[in-house]
C-alpha cells in the first residue's frame, strides 16, 4: 500500500481555516498548542511553567466548549517564560519555545478570530518534529534530498496526519459540540513526538 507523503502548506491552512466559523479555527489551534505542551510534560522538560501552559489550554478548551470569551488571558506570562532560544540552544528549549509560542497563538486566535494565527500554531508543532528528525540526519548542508527525508520521517508525518485529522473533524458537519470533545480527547492524550 502506498501512502501519500503529506506536507505542511500554511497558505493552504490559513485558506481551510478562513472557511470556518472563528470558533473551529481556535479549536484547531488549541489542539496543536495541546500537543505540544503535552510534549513538554510527557518528556520531563526543566520547566517551571508548564503547569501554565496545560492551564491555559484547559482555559481555551473551557471557552470553546461554554462559547464564551476569555476575560483575562495569561499570555504575558506565557511569553515572559518562553525561554531565548539564542541564550538556551538545546532542543529541550526550542520545544518549549514552540509550545508556548503556539499556546499564546491559540490565545490570539480565540480572541481575534484570525485564521493565520491558527496556522501559526500548527506550524510551531509542524517545526518542532521538523527539528527534531533533522537531528537524525547527519548532514551539514540541508539538500533537497535531505529535506525529502526529513518530510518522510515517522514524527513529521505523524503530526501532519494528526493536523490532517483535525481539519477534517473541525470541518464536517454535524454536532459542533460532539466534534470539539473528540477534538480535545484527541489532543489531550496525544504529544508531537508519540508516534502511539
Amino acid at each position: 500500500m502506498v501512502t501519500q507523503t503529506l506536507h505542511f502548506d500554511e497558505a493552504t491552512v490559513v485558506s481551510a481555516l478562513s472557511q470556518l466559523a472563528d470558533t473551529k479555527a481556535s479549536a484547531f489551534a488549541a489542539a496543536c498548542a495541546n500537543r505540544l505542551s503535552n510534549e513538554v510534560r510527557r518528556l520531563g522538560y526543566a520547566f517551571d511553567s508548564s503547569d501554565l501552559l496545560i492551564g491555559t489550554i484547559d482555559i481555551i478548551w473551557d471557552a470553546l466548549d461554554e462559547h464564551h470569551a476569555i476575560a483575562e488571558t495569561p499570555e504575558a506570562e506565557i511569553l515572559a517564560a518562553m525561554p531565548d532560544e539564542d541564550d538556551e540552544p538545546r532542543f529541550e528549549a526550542a520545544v518549549i519555545e514552540d509550545a508556548c509560542a503556539a499556546t499564546v497563538y491559540a490565545l490570539r486566535s480565540l480572541r481575534s478570530g484570525d485564521p493565520q494565527d491558527a496556522a501559526w500554531a500548527a506550524r510551531r508543532a509542524y517545526e518542532t518534529v521538523d527539528r527534531h528528525a533533522s537531528r537524525f540526519i547527519n548532514e551539514l548542508e540541508y539538500t533537497e534530498s535531505v529535506e525529502s527525508q526529513i518530510l518522510i520521517h515517522p514524527f513529521v508525518q505523524q503530526e501532519l496526519q494528526r493536523q490532517e485529522r483535525d481539519l477534517k473533524l473541525i470541518s464536517s458537519d454535524g454536532d459542533w459540540k460532539c466534534h470539539l470533545a473528540s477534538l480535545k480527547a484527541f489532543a489531550s492524550t496525544e504529544a508531537v513526538l508519540d508516534l502511539g
